[in-house]
Protein backbone atom coordinates (compact mmCIF):
# COMPACT_ATOMS: atom_id res chain seq x y z
CA UNK A 1 0.00 0.00 0.00
CA UNK A 2 1.62 3.60 -0.80
CA UNK A 3 0.21 6.89 -0.10
CA UNK A 4 1.57 9.90 -1.07
CA UNK A 5 0.84 13.85 -1.24
CA UNK A 6 2.59 14.97 -4.42
CA UNK A 7 3.26 18.74 -3.78
CA UNK A 8 4.58 21.09 -6.99
CA UNK A 9 8.31 22.27 -6.85
CA UNK A 10 7.29 25.33 -8.34
CA UNK A 11 4.61 26.79 -6.51
CA UNK A 12 1.46 28.35 -8.15
CA UNK A 13 -1.97 29.29 -7.30
CA UNK A 14 -4.23 27.58 -9.90
CA UNK A 15 -5.45 24.40 -9.84
CA UNK A 16 -8.14 22.52 -11.77
CA UNK A 17 -9.68 21.24 -8.56
CA UNK A 18 -9.34 23.81 -5.82
CA UNK A 19 -8.29 26.90 -6.96
CA UNK A 20 -8.84 29.09 -9.71
CA UNK A 21 -7.57 32.67 -10.88
CA UNK A 22 -7.63 34.61 -13.67
CA UNK A 23 -5.18 37.78 -13.22
CA UNK A 24 -4.21 40.10 -15.72
CA UNK A 25 -1.56 43.16 -15.00
CA UNK A 26 0.57 41.67 -12.35
CA UNK A 27 3.71 41.49 -14.65
CA UNK A 28 4.94 40.74 -18.13
CA UNK A 29 3.74 37.12 -18.06
CA UNK A 30 1.12 37.67 -16.15
CA UNK A 31 -1.94 36.29 -18.03
CA UNK A 32 -2.98 32.65 -15.96
CA UNK A 33 -4.85 30.33 -18.17
CA UNK A 34 -7.90 29.48 -16.83
CA UNK A 35 -7.92 25.54 -15.87
CA UNK A 36 -10.45 23.11 -16.94
CA UNK A 37 -12.94 22.85 -14.51
CA UNK A 38 -14.20 19.40 -13.06
CA UNK A 39 -16.70 17.38 -14.91
CA UNK A 40 -19.44 17.74 -12.10
CA UNK A 41 -19.68 20.19 -9.36
CA UNK A 42 -19.79 17.16 -7.20
CA UNK A 43 -15.83 16.78 -7.98
CA UNK A 44 -15.06 19.91 -6.61
CA UNK A 45 -17.17 20.08 -3.42
CA UNK A 46 -15.80 16.27 -2.46
CA UNK A 47 -11.97 17.74 -3.24
CA UNK A 48 -12.30 20.72 -1.32
CA UNK A 49 -14.29 18.12 1.88
CA UNK A 50 -10.87 15.93 1.81
CA UNK A 51 -8.37 19.19 1.76
CA UNK A 52 -10.59 20.06 4.81
CA UNK A 53 -10.28 16.67 6.35
CA UNK A 54 -6.78 16.24 5.16
CA UNK A 55 -5.65 19.43 6.97
CA UNK A 56 -7.54 18.58 10.14
CA UNK A 57 -5.65 15.49 9.96
CA UNK A 58 -2.15 17.12 9.58
CA UNK A 59 -2.38 19.73 11.96
CA UNK A 60 -3.57 17.07 14.84
CA UNK A 61 -0.32 15.19 14.23
CA UNK A 62 1.96 17.52 13.02
CA UNK A 63 1.07 20.94 14.45
CA UNK A 64 4.04 22.69 15.11
CA UNK A 65 5.39 21.60 11.56
CA UNK A 66 2.44 22.89 10.02
CA UNK A 67 2.42 26.56 11.77
CA UNK A 68 5.80 27.18 10.66
CA UNK A 69 4.99 26.50 7.32
CA UNK A 70 2.01 28.32 6.95
CA UNK A 71 4.19 31.48 8.92
CA UNK A 72 7.37 30.92 6.94
CA UNK A 73 6.62 32.00 3.34
CA UNK A 74 9.77 33.09 2.06
CA UNK A 75 11.66 30.18 2.47
CA UNK A 76 14.31 28.15 -0.20
CA UNK A 77 13.62 25.38 -2.02
CA UNK A 78 15.52 23.21 0.57
CA UNK A 79 13.99 24.59 3.37
CA UNK A 80 10.74 24.13 2.25
CA UNK A 81 11.43 20.59 0.28
CA UNK A 82 12.34 20.00 4.14
CA UNK A 83 8.88 21.37 5.44
CA UNK A 84 6.69 19.81 2.82
CA UNK A 85 8.54 16.59 4.28
CA UNK A 86 6.61 17.00 7.83
CA UNK A 87 3.66 17.96 7.01
CA UNK A 88 3.01 15.68 3.95
CA UNK A 89 1.23 12.82 5.96
CA UNK A 90 0.08 10.22 3.74
CA UNK A 91 -1.41 8.51 6.60
CA UNK A 92 -3.69 11.59 6.67
CA UNK A 93 -4.84 11.89 2.72
CA UNK A 94 -5.98 7.79 3.69
CA UNK A 95 -7.81 9.13 6.33
CA UNK A 96 -9.54 11.67 4.56
CA UNK A 97 -10.49 9.50 1.45
CA UNK A 98 -11.73 6.99 3.17
CA UNK A 99 -10.26 4.43 1.27
CA UNK A 100 -8.41 0.64 1.06
CA UNK A 101 -5.38 -0.46 -0.08
CA UNK A 102 -5.22 2.07 -3.36
CA UNK A 103 -2.52 3.97 -4.24
CA UNK A 104 -3.24 7.72 -3.52
CA UNK A 105 -1.73 10.82 -4.74
CA UNK A 106 -2.98 14.74 -3.63
CA UNK A 107 -1.59 17.44 -5.55
CA UNK A 108 -1.74 20.76 -3.64
CA UNK A 109 0.12 23.59 -6.24
CA UNK A 110 0.18 26.76 -5.52
CA UNK A 111 -0.81 27.82 -1.55
CA UNK A 112 -3.64 25.58 -1.56
CA UNK A 113 -1.69 23.66 1.16
CA UNK A 114 -0.64 26.82 3.26
CA UNK A 115 -4.30 27.61 2.40
CA UNK A 116 -6.07 23.78 4.25
CA UNK A 117 -3.09 24.21 6.88
CA UNK A 118 -4.13 27.66 7.50
CA UNK A 119 -7.73 26.78 8.07
CA UNK A 120 -7.36 23.94 9.91
CA UNK A 121 -5.02 25.64 12.62
CA UNK A 122 -7.41 28.39 12.89
CA UNK A 123 -9.87 26.04 14.17
CA UNK A 124 -7.49 24.22 16.41
CA UNK A 125 -5.94 27.20 17.88
CA UNK A 126 -8.72 30.11 17.71
CA UNK A 127 -11.99 28.40 17.45
CA UNK A 128 -13.77 31.08 19.53
CA UNK A 129 -11.30 34.31 19.64
CA UNK A 130 -12.27 36.38 16.79
CA UNK A 131 -10.51 39.68 16.79
CA UNK A 132 -12.16 42.62 16.29
CA UNK A 133 -9.28 44.62 14.78
CA UNK A 134 -5.77 44.22 13.57
CA UNK A 135 -4.50 47.82 13.36
CA UNK A 136 -1.85 47.38 15.43
CA UNK A 137 -0.15 43.99 13.50
CA UNK A 138 2.48 45.55 10.91
CA UNK A 139 1.86 44.53 7.44
CA UNK A 140 2.69 41.22 6.68
CA UNK A 141 5.95 40.09 4.40
CA UNK A 142 5.07 38.44 1.22
CA UNK A 143 6.96 35.81 -0.21
CA UNK A 144 10.14 36.94 -2.42
CA UNK A 145 10.52 35.41 -5.87
CA UNK A 146 12.97 33.55 -6.18
CA UNK A 147 14.38 33.48 -10.01
CA UNK A 148 16.20 29.97 -9.86
CA UNK A 149 12.99 27.97 -8.98
CA UNK A 150 11.88 29.34 -12.66
CA UNK A 151 15.11 28.55 -14.37
CA UNK A 152 16.27 25.45 -16.20
CA UNK A 153 18.82 23.49 -14.55
CA UNK A 154 22.55 24.50 -15.08
CA UNK A 155 24.13 23.11 -18.49
CA UNK A 156 21.26 21.14 -19.51
CA UNK A 157 19.17 21.80 -22.64
CA UNK A 158 15.30 22.13 -21.93
CA UNK A 159 12.80 21.19 -24.11
CA UNK A 160 10.29 24.21 -25.55
CA UNK A 161 7.47 22.27 -23.07
CA UNK A 162 9.95 22.57 -20.56
CA UNK A 163 10.52 26.34 -20.61
CA UNK A 164 6.67 26.96 -21.03
CA UNK A 165 6.02 24.92 -17.77
CA UNK A 166 9.00 27.15 -16.32
CA UNK A 167 7.43 30.22 -17.35
CA UNK A 168 3.46 29.68 -16.55
CA UNK A 169 5.07 28.40 -13.22
CA UNK A 170 6.63 31.76 -12.17
CA UNK A 171 3.45 33.78 -13.54
CA UNK A 172 1.12 31.12 -11.10
CA UNK A 173 3.86 32.38 -8.36
CA UNK A 174 3.44 35.69 -8.96
CA UNK A 175 -0.62 35.33 -8.73
CA UNK A 176 0.06 33.67 -5.84
CA UNK A 177 2.11 36.67 -3.92
CA UNK A 178 -0.63 39.34 -5.32
CA UNK A 179 -3.55 37.18 -3.61
CA UNK A 180 -1.71 36.95 -0.84
CA UNK A 181 -1.57 40.87 -0.42
CA UNK A 182 -5.45 40.81 -1.31
CA UNK A 183 -5.88 38.27 1.28
CA UNK A 184 -4.31 40.98 4.38
CA UNK A 185 -6.08 43.49 2.86
CA UNK A 186 -9.24 41.80 3.59
CA UNK A 187 -8.63 40.41 6.70
CA UNK A 188 -7.49 43.97 8.16
CA UNK A 189 -10.69 45.37 6.49
CA UNK A 190 -13.24 43.01 8.19
CA UNK A 191 -11.75 40.73 10.77
CA UNK A 192 -15.09 39.72 12.07
CA UNK A 193 -16.63 38.56 8.65
CA UNK A 194 -13.31 37.12 7.84
CA UNK A 195 -13.66 35.01 10.59
CA UNK A 196 -16.99 34.39 10.43
CA UNK A 197 -16.55 32.94 6.92
CA UNK A 198 -13.83 30.59 8.29
CA UNK A 199 -16.21 29.16 11.20
CA UNK A 200 -18.64 27.62 8.47
CA UNK A 201 -18.38 23.92 6.87
CA UNK A 202 -16.68 23.87 3.75
CA UNK A 203 -19.40 23.47 0.97
CA UNK A 204 -21.95 24.85 3.00
CA UNK A 205 -24.56 27.52 2.08
CA UNK A 206 -23.39 29.25 5.31
CA UNK A 207 -19.90 29.50 3.59
CA UNK A 208 -21.56 31.21 0.40
CA UNK A 209 -23.33 33.34 2.28
CA UNK A 210 -20.26 34.46 4.29
CA UNK A 211 -17.93 34.52 1.01
CA UNK A 212 -20.71 37.02 -0.64
CA UNK A 213 -20.69 39.02 2.22
CA UNK A 214 -16.87 39.98 1.77
CA UNK A 215 -17.43 41.44 -1.90
CA UNK A 216 -17.47 44.84 -0.74
CA UNK A 217 -13.85 44.50 1.28
CA UNK A 218 -12.79 42.19 -2.03
CA UNK A 219 -13.77 44.56 -3.91
CA UNK A 220 -11.81 47.21 -2.47
CA UNK A 221 -8.38 45.60 -2.42
CA UNK A 222 -8.70 45.01 -5.77
CA UNK A 223 -6.61 47.84 -7.20
CA UNK A 224 -8.89 48.68 -9.97
CA UNK A 225 -6.42 47.65 -12.86
CA UNK A 226 -6.75 43.63 -12.12
CA UNK A 227 -9.06 41.56 -13.10
CA UNK A 228 -9.71 38.05 -11.16
CA UNK A 229 -12.02 35.46 -11.05
CA UNK A 230 -11.89 33.94 -8.15
CA UNK A 231 -14.44 30.81 -6.60
CA UNK A 232 -14.65 30.06 -2.93
CA UNK A 233 -12.19 28.05 -2.44
CA UNK A 234 -9.35 30.60 -3.24
CA UNK A 235 -11.79 33.09 -1.17
CA UNK A 236 -11.46 31.36 1.64
CA UNK A 237 -7.95 30.34 1.40
CA UNK A 238 -6.33 33.97 1.22
CA UNK A 239 -8.64 34.78 4.04
CA UNK A 240 -7.17 32.02 5.87
CA UNK A 241 -3.75 32.09 5.51
CA UNK A 242 -3.96 36.04 6.66
CA UNK A 243 -6.09 35.74 9.60
CA UNK A 244 -3.70 33.03 11.00
CA UNK A 245 -0.81 34.87 10.33
CA UNK A 246 -2.25 38.25 11.40
CA UNK A 247 -3.54 36.60 14.52
CA UNK A 248 -0.21 35.06 15.14
CA UNK A 249 1.56 38.53 14.96
CA UNK A 250 -1.26 40.42 17.07
CA UNK A 251 -0.36 38.50 19.98
CA UNK A 252 2.83 40.38 21.23
CA UNK A 253 0.94 43.50 20.30
CA UNK A 254 -2.15 42.00 22.49
CA UNK A 255 0.34 40.97 25.35
CA UNK A 256 2.12 44.55 25.14
CA UNK A 257 -1.33 46.42 25.55
CA UNK A 258 -2.70 44.41 28.41
CA UNK A 259 0.66 45.36 30.46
Amino acid sequence: MTRAICLLALLGLSSPLAAQAIIEGVGADSRIAKPEPPKTAFEVARTRQVHALFGQCVVKRHQTAASNYVLQVDLDRKQRTKLQDKVADGECLGEAVKVGSFDLAMKLPGDTLRYTLADALIRAELPSSPIATFAGVPRLGQRKLDAADFEPKAGSRPSERTLQALKEARSIALAAIFMSAVGECVVRTDPLGSFALLGTSVGSTEESARVKALITPLSACIPADKKLSLDTSVVRGIVALNYYRLAKASRPVEAGASQ
